[in-house]
């Protein structure tokens, strides 16, 4: 037995030896399946992890929370249940509405059996209980009534499935290409004695001898990859506000993981076709029946009519391998389809960012500080924020929502003329939800009307008095501190759209007082000093069918009590314009100099316009750069699977050309031959992609009611160009390379074998 298993390996070596253009295809794919598996497997664990501590660092480790009157006894039960790991009291969080208690589990995929059975244990209601979704779902831990739930994880896993299984297809087909050849070699073994697990055994031994050190090789530069990657993603989001650096991490289990799936990725794509080879009959691997060939001629119109009878070849050619490239087609039209998508959809999005936002407010901020959970009423430092060098201009201001009773003579002759204010929103107005502290159920009510009145949502911008004044000066309203300007229009949704919107007016001016009310339907009236179109310097997006009005801080105190109007946010905002407004160091300056103005007493949130766009720019750069590998990979596979279609298939073409050759057809005619074939291969995934982009660039086009021009004087072509030539490119070397190689037999070397058919 021992001597037949070295006999089988001498046999393997002195092939491998023979054969190296084979082999090479191999060791190729082999070595570019461990990169690519290894590469996707360790980015996509660190994207996992860091989106975990992400998670954990905003929101906190909780999977689920208890929010009720506690006592005593009933921590002890939570504490004591079965599967509960860690239960603590949340102190920040627990208030007028009770204790919450954050709670770990040990076996976090029973949460949603066990959450229900805890809180109906404690005599709670089902409302009691809430689950930290968001992080559960980062394990793959979804609720069971939940139609539509985050699948950012399922999508990582599927793109790795769907990456492993092209790569057995590109594995696949190059032990495939080489098996192919040896078949009539093996048939000779067989009639001999050679039994068809003997022939396998054979097939493997070469397979582990030419992938060991390609698979090891690749495995280290996938991680060398991975690492590059996740710098870059680091070096990026210390420049952006609100992202996370994390640091690279490899788990063993990872290690695991990607090893078995390199493993098992090479020793199937190589036991498939050695099973294929060993199952056929001594008889038919000797005539060697299954030589790629088109057993039933098939006129090519197209290419017979460009390229003459060399077309009508290259035709019956690529019809006679179109099984073994089909791995090679879909890769590289999925990939050129996908590239292409992902520029378009990326430019049309800039455009419509750029629109909306940057330029939108380009003249409304240099500096933003968001200064969380407090008040305006209770911003101790707006003097000091007013006082800033280098600040040219700085308004301090709150939101808060409330509806509006107007009368229905004051509401404008336009908007009465378009049906009113139903026929411009398309459907009755709805306060915002509100939260019953009794029930803690969520409850919406619809704004009603009355004989003479009807409500509408009204979004109250509450500015510091000193810029209140300045508003009112600017407007040319007579400067009082007792009253509100009203933003008097709506959009005209009938006549624009909302990219382009036009604007009527909202009320009738006239009207001197406007009457609030609270969600609990109590009501201020406040004066109107004026009306107005333009909005003031803000970095704010007012709601298309609400009334807006500003007011001053002052008069904002004496209607803000709970029980009359409330309705404020939560966060207090300071804008501020510079001196110098498009020098990014002064910026940089400003944004240090307010945050030494709040220091370390408000939780703040401090962003610049000008780094703001190349955060933005660079953000939209990384999400590019990552989809557009995920292109370049499927483009690999596809490249990767011509080179070894056209090197493995070198003897069975060599003698097709010699045919060719003994009946006349010339070298030149050959070469056109493979220059038709490569021609095809790379056309085929333009012809594909370009009418597929534009009805897909053509529709969401019209979706986002953009300019087509815009889009065109912006369209990538070049990069898009550059792309698909570097496609063309490697198909054309592939065929160069096995052109030379197949056009370097002599006829009667290629022809030798023909006696034996």
């Amino acid at each position: 037995m021992k001597n037949r298993i070295d006999l089988w390996k001498e046999f393997s070596c002195s092939y491998i030896k023979n054969n190296r253009s084979s082999c090479i295809t191999i060791i190729v794919a082999a070595f570019v399946a461990a990169l690519l598996l290894s590469f996707l497997s360790s980015l996509f664990y660190n994207f996992w992890i860091g989106e975990v501590h992400n998670i954990i660092a905003e929101e906190g480790d909780w999977q689920g929370r208890i929010t009720a009157e506690l006592t005593e006894e009933e921590l002890v039960v939570i504490r004591n249940f079965g599967n509960t790991e860690y239960a603590a009291v949340n102190e920040e969080l627990s208030g007028e509405e009770g204790i919450v208690v954050d709670i770990t589990f040990r076996n976090p995929r029973k949460i949603y059996r066990d959450m229900p059975l805890l809180v109906q244990k404690l005599g709670l209601s089902e409302n009691a209980a809430a689950y930290h979704t968001i992080l559960l779902s980062r394990y793959l831990i979804h609720d069971p009534a939940d139609q539509e739930p985050p699948l950012l994880i399922s999508f990582y896993l599927t793109v790795l499935l769907m990456v492993s299984f092209s790569l057995i297809l590109m594995i696949h087909n190059a032990f495939g290409v080489s098996m192919q050849a040896r078949i009539h070699q093996f048939g000779i073994f067989s009639s001999i004695g050679a039994t068809p697990g003997q022939i396998r055994m054979c097939l493997m031994q070469e397979t582990a001898i030419l992938c060991g050190m390609p698979v090891v090789l690749g495995y280290l530069i996938g991680i060398l990859l991975s690492i590059g990657v996740i710098s870059a993603m680091n070096r990026m989001a210390e420049r952006i506000t609100g992202a996370y650096a994390s640091d690279y991490t490899y788990h063993p289990v990872v290690l695991a993981v990607t090893v078995s799936l390199i493993g098992l990725t090479v020793l199937f794509s190589a036991w498939l076709p050695a099973r294929k080879l060993s199952r056929l009959t001594p008889l038919c691997a000797i005539r060697n029946i299954d030589e790629i060939s088109l057993h039933k001629r098939k006129h090519s119109p197209v290419l017979s009519f460009l390229f003459g009878i060399e077309g009508e070849l290259a035709g019956n050619a690529l019809k006679a391998q179109r099984k073994a490239l089909r791995t090679s087609a879909l890769s590289l039209t999925l990939s050129f389809l996908g590239f292409t998508l992902i520029l378009c959809f990326f430019t049309l999005s800039g455009i419509s960012t750029r629109h909306t936002y940057f330029e939108k407010y380009q003249d409304a901020w240099d500096v933003m500080a968001t200064i969380k959970d407090t008040c305006l009423a209770d911003f101790d430092k707006a003097a000091e924020c007013k006082n800033i060098s280098m600040a040219q201009d700085v308004v301090i201001y709150q939101k808060a929502e409330a509806v509006a009773s107007i009368p229905k003579k004051a509401v404008s002759r336009e908007l009465t003329a378009l049906g009113g204010f139903e026929a411009i929103a398309g459907e009755p107005v709805e306060e915002k939800r509100k939260i019953t502290a009794d029930a803690g159920m969520v409850e919406k009510t619809t704004v009603s009307e009355s004989i003479d009145y009807q409500k509408v949502q009204a979004s109250l911008v509450i500015l510091d008095d000193e810029s209140f004044l300045a508003y009112c000066k600017k407007n040319g309203v007579s400067q009082g501190l007792d009253g509100t300007i009203i933003l008097n229009r709506i959009w005209d949704s009938v006549n624009s759209n909302f990219r382009y919107k036009k604007y009527i007016p909202f009320l009738e001016e006239g009207q001197e007082k406007i009457r609030l009310q609270s969600l609990q339907e109590d009501v201020a009236e406040i004066p109107v000093l004026g009306y107005t179109e333009e909005v003031p310097l803000l970095r704010e997006e007012y709601e298309d069918y609400a009334l807006v009005l500003f007011v001053p801080l002052s008069l904002w105190e004496s209607i803000a009590d709970p029980d009359r109007i409330g309705g404020a946010e939560e966060d207090t905002y300071v804008r501020i314009l510079a001196e110098q407004r498009d020098d990014l160091a002064v910026l940089s300056d400003l944004e240090q100099d307010i945050k030494a103005v709040l220091g370390h007493e408000y939780e703040t949130e401090v962003e610049n316009r000008i780094q703001e766009r190349m955060s933005n720019d660079e953000m939209i750069l990384g999400y590019m750069s990552i989809l557009g590998g995920l292109c370049v990979i499927l483009a690999l596979i596809g490249i990767a699977n011509i080179f070894s279609n056209t090197m493995g298939f070198l003897r069975q073409r060599g003698r097709e050309f010699a045919r060719y050759l003994s009946v006349g057809m010339t070298p030149a005619g050959l070469r056109k031959m493979f220059c038709i074939e490569a021609m095809v291969i790379a056309g085929r995934p333009l012809l594909i992609t370009l009418p597929l982009t534009v009805a897909a660039v053509g529709f969401m086009i019209t979706a986002s009611y953009l300019d087509p021009m815009e889009f065109i004087e912006e369209v990538p072509v070049m990069t898009i160009l550059v792309f698909y030539m570097a496609i063309l490119g490697f198909v054309a070397l592939a065929y160069y390379l096995g052109a030379k190689k197949v056009l370097g037999y002599s006829l009667a070397e290629a022809l030798r074998d023909e006696t034996m058919i």
